[in-house]
């Protein structure tokens, strides 16, 4: 990240999360939040693949767009 300097990384998934914010991150109850880094900006949300296999389909497909969206804001 130091050598790319990009604006916003976004996360798809826990594995991909907990590598730049740590293994005490936790999509589950972070998702969706901005985090500071001296490098960029982070956010993360679930992977896309756990949608399908989600209990409520629509919710999850609604909440990794809303997640997607906040990213997008946060390119503003």
């Amino acid at each position: 990240m130091r050598i790319v300097r990009p604006r916003l990384v976004v996360c798809l998934g826990s594995v991909a999360a907990k590598a730049p914010l740590g293994q005490s991150f936790r999509v589950t109850t972070q998702r969706g939040q901005f985090v500071s880094l001296p490098e960029c900006r982070v956010i993360a949300t679930a992977h896309p693949s756990a949608v399908p296999r989600a209990p409520d389909r629509a919710e999850a497909y609604s909440a990794l767009l809303a997640d997607l969206k906040t990213a997008r804001s946060g390119l503003r």
